[in-house]
C-alpha cells in the first residue's frame, strides 16, 4: 500500500505556527480549464511538523511558490457529523521561491 501525493502551489496566507506543528493552506491550480474557460483552484490544508516549521516560518510568505511531499490524512469535522476531509501531513517542503523582501518580487530561485 502507498499513500502519498507530491503538490506544488502558492501560499495562500501567512504559515500558521502553533506549539507542536504548523499550518499552511496551499493553492494548487487545476491543469484543465472550466466550462467558463477559467482555472479552478484546490486550496489544500498542508501540516508540518516543528522542525520543518522553522524554516518555512523563516523563508515563506503569502504567496510564495513551494512544493510538499508528503501523505493525505482523513479527518472527521466539527461534531463529527459525518463530514470528513482530507489534509497533507507534508514529510518533506522544497522552497521554489524567495521572500519577496530577499530577491525580486517574483523572481524564481
Amino acid at each position: 500500500m502507498l499513500n502519498q501525493c507530491v503538490l506544488v502551489g502558492r501560499l495562500f496566507e501567512d504559515p500558521i505556527i502553533e506549539e507542536e506543528n504548523t499550518s499552511f493552506i496551499l493553492a494548487v491550480p487545476n491543469h484543465e480549464k472550466n466550462k467558463d474557460g477559467e482555472y479552478d483552484i484546490d486550496f489544500i490544508k498542508c501540516l508540518v511538523s516543528k522542525k520543518i516549521s522553522n524554516a518555512i516560518s523563516e523563508y515563506c510568505e503569502k504567496g510564495s511558490v513551494i512544493g510538499v511531499r508528503g501523505r493525505l490524512k482523513t479527518v472527521a469535522g466539527e461534531n463529527n457529523n459525518n463530514n470528513y476531509y482530507v489534509e497533507v501531513i507534508a514529510e518533506k517542503v522544497t522552497f521554489l521561491s524567495a521572500k519577496s523582501n530577499e530577491i525580486g518580487d517574483n523572481d524564481e530561485c
